[in-house]
């Protein structure tokens, strides 16, 4: 007589004997999804015998019809004709044009410097760049009254201290925590400031230099008299 605790076909036929008279809880489970419609299915009313026999009420009921094929949507967007005036029609001459392209330039080759110097753990503390946000800067700039207009931003200030024509050597420095840097080494990547330039900082807390704004905007208005 064979010992059954040895016999390796003893645990099979008990298993398959099992699955045969007791299905598992997965194989009921797909039976009773098939049987029947979902909880959200009928309207739920007292003479739905299935929402009835749910509890379900009429406020249940799916709302919304759902497709059975792909989604197909067509948006438009109204978007700056950048082609209908030449930068001679905005006043700019050939020189101007030259000289902002130069500043794009001037504000990328700077950031990827200091990115460079910040993954080789020579710039400390937080580096935030302004790669991809160069003409942003430097259309603002040449739509303000240079060096009467103050200007104060966000934590990303490195692009927006250059269009200002800040000198790149002290924004360096800055970053470096050397003492002539343009905040003498204290400030780092969110505390460009240049009184000279009305360059008004950038403020490492999102939102924060909102009420400063408010409040330069009312002392240039103040003095200058223009208070209602």
């Amino acid at each position: 007589m064979a010992d059954e605790k040895n016999d390796p076909t003893a645990d099979a036929s008990s298993a398959d004997e099992v699955s045969s008279v007791e299905p598992n809880a997965t194989d009921e489970a797909a039976e009773s999804a098939e049987a029947g419609p979902g909880p959200l299915s009928g309207d739920g009313a007292p003479d739905d015998p299935q929402g009835a026999e749910r509890g379900q009420q009429p406020w249940t009921q799916q709302s919304m019809t759902i497709p059975d094929g792909p989604i197909e949507e067509t948006i438009s967007f109204d978007t700056y004709p950048a082609d209908r005036f030449t930068h001679e029609d905005l006043g700019f001459g050939d020189a101007d044009v030259v000289e902002m392209l130069r500043n794009m330039l001037l504000q990328r080759r700077f950031e990827e410097r200091c990115r460079q110097m910040y993954q080789q753990q020579k710039i400390s503390g937080f580096l935030h760049l302004y790669i991809g946000q160069e003409a942003v800067s430097t259309g603002s700039v040449n739509a303000i009254r240079l060096g009467e207009d103050a200007i104060i931003t966000a934590y990303r200030d490195h692009g927006m201290g250059l269009a200002m024509g800040m000198d790149p050597g002290a924004c360096m420095a800055e970053l470096f925590g050397k003492k002539d840097g343009c905040s003498k080494g204290k400030g780092g990547s969110m505390h460009f400031f240049d009184k000279s330039r009305k360059m008004m900082g950038g403020h490492a807390i999102v939102g924060a230099h909102l009420p400063l704004a408010t409040g330069i905007a009312f002392a240039d208005t103040y003095r200058a008299g223009r208070l209602p």
